[in-house]
């Protein structure tokens, strides 16, 4: 079982997993939708054969919370409970991509980028293709440990002022670092940010390390910031190329995460990926989507694309400018060849 399997059988007594997550953690033939013995036998788990859940859509029910279960909880006994899906398929239905060609972009700890698809696309060159909470689509999702989690990293150990700035002004760090990059000019450095702190998303093995390039003594918290915020775009915007160049096609994009609360990030995001961006109202689309689904497995919605049009409303779109695009672009070309120039030096660390 996964986490949230295992949870619903405490909660339920059942066992059960839905295909998104049985297909993200590599235990179905995608294509078939079916589970494979044949893939057990490559990972030397033959012993599990015939203990893995058949899989169900996300929105079905697979139980009833138990007496026992409502005595420990304070839920009431008999509450329907769903099968569910990955976090990710969740964020997705949370922000209303769940239609092919609709991509969900999510920079958080992880950089996610994730479009639906009518038809498998099981390329070795994608980080991941799974099956949708809607067992008749799927998911192609490009992702690594890249996104705004390097910003927290840069906020605890370096803005120390900026935290006490917050403090004194009521608000949260995250707005006094929006106003630094807003009020820092696209141009006013050259200094490039390679967000790998925590793992790569650049196909340069386990040694990438994180990096300044181009820091000058004039340069400010201001500036590091603002390479920063590009950094990671830039970051999100190489996951975009792969999911494009393996033919997946991208109609509009729904932006959620800590950046989508950001307007100076979020245009930006527009700017890199030369993509309009919509972002909806409310937070916790993780938490959202399962909600609908769970809307969906009792009947309050009679789809997910019901549940959508009833629940999802744009708070905004940014749309991408195409001056800021072309410098954007100019910077990428930079960062990419950077990437190059570093796998030597990255492995020579290691030694």
């Amino acid at each position: 079982l996964l986490c949230k399997d295992y949870v619903n059988y405490c909660l339920t007594g059942a066992i059960a997993s839905d295909f998104s997550d049985l297909s993200s953690a590599n235990l179905l033939d995608v294509v078939a939708k079916r589970f494979d013995p044949a893939l057990l036998d490559v990972y030397g788990l033959d012993d599990l054969a015939g203990k893995i859940p058949t899989p169900l859509a996300s929105t079905a029910l697979m139980g009833q919370v138990t007496a026992d279960a409502a005595a420990q909880t304070g839920l009431a006994a008999g509450t329907p409970v769903i099968a569910g899906m990955i976090d990710i398929a969740a964020s997705a239905i949370g922000t209303g991509a769940i239609q092919p060609g609709q991509a969900c972009i999510i920079a958080g700890t992880w950089s996610i980028n994730q479009v639906i698809t009518c038809d498998v696309n099981a390329t070795s060159d994608l980080f991941l293709t799974a099956i949708f909470a809607d067992p008749s689509l799927y998911l192609a999702v490009e992702g690594s440990p890249t996104s705004a989690v390097n910003l927290d990293w840069f906020i605890h150990e370096f803005c120390a002022a900026e935290v006490l700035q917050a403090e004194r002004e009521g608000v949260s760090v995250y707005e006094v670092c929006n106003r630094l990059v807003e009020q820092t000019p696209i141009d006013a450095s050259r200094i490039i940010f390679h967000p790998f702190l925590f793992g790569s998303n650049a196909d340069a093995g386990v040694n990438a390390r994180a990096g300044f390039y181009g820091v000058m003594g004039w340069h400010t918290r201001a500036h590091l910031l603002r390479a920063l915020y590009e950094g990671i775009a830039f970051g999100h915007l190489s996951h975009v190329e792969r999911l494009r160049a393996a033919g997946i096609t991208i109609d509009v994009a729904r932006f959620t995460g800590g950046a989508a609360n950001s307007p100076v990030w979020a245009q930006m995001f527009a700017d890199v990926l030369a993509l309009p961006l919509e972002v909806v109202t409310g937070g916790e689309t993780g938490t959202r989507g399962a909600a609908l689904a769970a809307g969906v497995g009792v009947e309050l919605y009679a789809d997910l694309a019901a549940a959508v049009r009833r629940a999802i409303n744009i708070r905004q779109t940014y749309t991408p400018d195409a001056e800021r695009t072309a410098v954007y672009r100019k910077r990428y070309a930079v960062y990419q060849h950077l990437i190059e120039v570093m796998r030597t030096v990255w492995g020579e660390l290691e030694k």
